[in-house]
């Protein structure tokens, strides 16, 4: 008759997740040197029955169990679709994408100084990409869900820099105060550790965390700024403290203990000969060593104290950071 012809059918029918298997899985298993597995988080998964879905290659490799199998699995657009069980289960993990220098395409005979440059000019639309499809699984996912948006890499090569980590929490929350996220590992409001992201994910999920997976998760930490650019600025600051204790705190805390420690063992060894000689020199190289070691013992004090300062402000933080250390 009439009746127009129905041309998208085919969205109306949800494409159903498969089961795969992760390509050159035993090849990363072989060349793996860390003591967990690959696999621990997939393997118990699995084992709770617990229903799980990958969507897209990296999130096949996070939910993969010790073989290399994923249970569910579905691509990106499928899971997108208009009709989808793709948030059917009790867990759904998503590969929203790449923004690394990875994800650009090869061109073959450019140096790797061209490449950088490249990287530099298309960065910007790398991540406006990736932020994309997170809106659009943003848009997708039921309110009753608890969303945790994970910037699982830094760039290869670059300064290690904190990456973005987000809670969006289910309608049955009632909060209207967004917070910092805060681990018990890093007892730090705003910085938690990719770590701590499989016991946070077991423990939503009752699934006892098992041997070899650390078992801080995350958590609510203190209040943080409204308003999306005060809260920007927050993380930025956070970011800045984070490299620039990278970069001193060994100093001042590891390498001060490693310092004391060979002190410690010298005057061991000389104390027998200095109390036979007890002449001036070894009077005097007994006050310079009690000296070194209350400087050495003061030093992670000193760190600790200066953290309570805004250090991180000053145009040249890694120089405020020393001063103040110092100084403390």
């Amino acid at each position: 008759s009439d009746e127009p012809v129905d041309t998208v059918a085919s969205s109306r029918v949800a494409t159903p997740a498969t089961s795969v298997q992760v390509q050159g899985w035993q090849d990363m298993v072989d060349a793996q040197s860390r003591t967990v597995e690959l696999g621990t988080l997939g393997q118990a998964i699995s084992d709770a029955g617990i229903c799980a879905t990958a969507v897209g290659p990296r999130a096949a490799l996070a939910l993969a169990d010790s073989d290399g199998t994923v249970a569910r699995y579905q691509d990106l657009p499928a899971a997108l679709a208009p009709v989808n069980d793709t948030f059917g289960c009790a867990l759904t993990v998503i590969d929203a994408g790449d923004a690394t220098p990875a994800a650009l395409a090869t061109i073959p005979g450019e140096t790797a100084a061209e490449r950088s440059a490249r990287y530099r000019t298309e960065r910007p639309a790398l991540v406006a990409d990736v932020d994309a499809t997170v809106g659009r699984v943003l848009d997708a996912v039921p309110d009753s869900a608890t969303v945790l948006v994970v910037d699982v890499v830094n760039n290869p090569g670059a300064r290690p820099a904190l990456g973005v980590t987000m809670v969006r929490s289910s309608t049955s929350i009632d909060s209207d105060q967004p917070r910092f996220l805060t681990s018990s590992a890093t007892r730090s409001d705003g910085i938690v550790r990719l770590l701590d992201v499989p016991p946070t994910i077991l423990g939503a999920l009752g699934v006892e965390v098992p041997a070899g997976i650390d078992t801080s998760v995350m958590t609510y930490g203190s209040p943080r700024p409204l308003d999306a650019a005060s809260a920007a600025d927050a993380l930025a600051d956070l970011t800045s403290r984070d490299q620039v204790r990278r970069q001193i705190y060994p100093y001042f805390v590891d390498y001060a203990g490693y310092a004391g420690l060979v002190l410690a063992a010298g005057c061991l060894l000389l104390a027998p000969v200095a109390r036979r000689k007890d002449s001036r020199g070894w009077r005097i190289g007994r006050r310079v060593a009690e000296g070194a070691a209350l400087v050495l013992a003061s030093l992670p004090a000193a760190a600790f104290v200066s953290s309570m300062t805004s250090w991180w402000r000053f145009e040249n933080p890694m120089l405020a950071a020393v001063a103040m250390s110092i100084g403390s």
